[in-house]
This record gives C-alpha cells, sequence and structure tokens, in this order.
C-alpha cells in the first residue's frame, strides 16, 4: 500500500511539472508573438497642417486598417500626414499637429520597446491607440503617464475600429 502511494505522489509531480513546463512554453511564445515586427507601409501626403502616425504593423493587419480610417478622417478635414513606424528616423515632432500613435495589443501588453520609442522623442499632443481582444491592461497606461502629460487615448476591440473615425474627428479640430 505504501509503495502504490509513493508511485502515485510521484506521478502527480511528474504530471505537475510538465503542465507547469507546458505553460512556461506557452507563455514564451505569446511573447514571441508581441514581438514580432511586421511588414509596414509608409506614406506621406504632407500639406498646410499635417499629423504624424506611428504605428506598430500587427499580425492581421488591423493596426493598418485603423490607419486607414484616420486617413479618411484627417482628408475630410484638410490635413495631411506622414505615416511610419519608427524604423527611419524622423525629427521635428513639433512640425505636426497631432501625432497618433496606434499599437496592437497582443495578451493584455503592447510591445513596450515600441512605447519607448514613442516616449523618448518627448512628443506633444499625443493620441493614442490601442487594439486588440483583450484591451484591458494598464502597463502601458502606467508608463506613458509618468513619461507624457498631455495625451488623449482610446482602446478599440478588433470589431469595432470603425470606432475610430469619431474619435479622432474630436482630436483633430
Amino acid at each position: 500500500m505504501g509503495n502504490i502511494l509513493i508511485i502515485a505522489g510521484i506521478v502527480v509531480i511528474v504530471i505537475l511539472l510538465i503542465m507547469v513546463a507546458l505553460y512556461v512554453s506557452m507563455i514564451l511564445r505569446i511573447r514571441a508573438v508581441s514581438r514580432k515586427v511586421y511588414k509596414y507601409k509608409a506614406e506621406k501626403n504632407l500639406l498646410n497642417k499635417n499629423v504624424l502616425i506611428i504605428y506598430q504593423p500587427s499580425k492581421h493587419q488591423t493596426t493598418y486598417k485603423i490607419v486607414e480610417n484616420i486617413k479618411e478622417v484627417l482628408n475630410a478635414k484638410g490635413y495631411g500626414y506622414f505615416i511610419h513606424t519608427l524604423t527611419e528616423d524622423v525629427e521635428n515632432y513639433g512640425e505636426y499637429e497631432k501625432v497618433i500613435f496606434v499599437a496592437p495589443v497582443y495578451f493584455g501588453e503592447i510591445h513596450l520597446e515600441f512605447l519607448k520609442k514613442v516616449m523618448n522623442c518627448k512628443i506633444d499632443n499625443l493620441i493614442m491607440i490601442y487594439n486588440g481582444l483583450n484591451k484591458e491592461s494598464n502597463k502601458e497606461d502606467e508608463f506613458v503617464e509618468r513619461h507624457i502629460k498631455k495625451y488623449s487615448k482610446i482602446k478599440l476591440y478588433s470589431e469595432d475600429i470603425e470606432r475610430v473615425k469619431k474619435f479622432i474627428d474630436g482630436e483633430v479640430k
């Protein structure tokens, strides 16, 4: 009877170790997905009043779809735009009426290294747009609030990205 309990205990411990290993490997894969850099489309259409749009490309190109919606609003309001992903150096952020930052949220997080690049630029009048299935993470909000005083934000689910039009319409006068 004692040997059966020992064998059962060992089996339970082995099963628990396997479950922990699988969980850790899943978390590591999730982090790798959120750090992957996808192809992007840089675009310029500069006019008298311009907005800089910095976006992080996403797996299903949802962030670019958001950028497309933003472009519609800017065109209707007579604004030009410069779209890029911080892979190029952009100087003179002060030349832009607004800077719009669009980032995907993967598993409750945005790519913090990408966000830190934005913060290092010392941008005023920043508009932040997050998009994803789990958009309730506050890690990035705490980081931003420490570094930028004047900004506005919206967090969108993937299926309601059209809401960005009304938000941008109110933010860009």
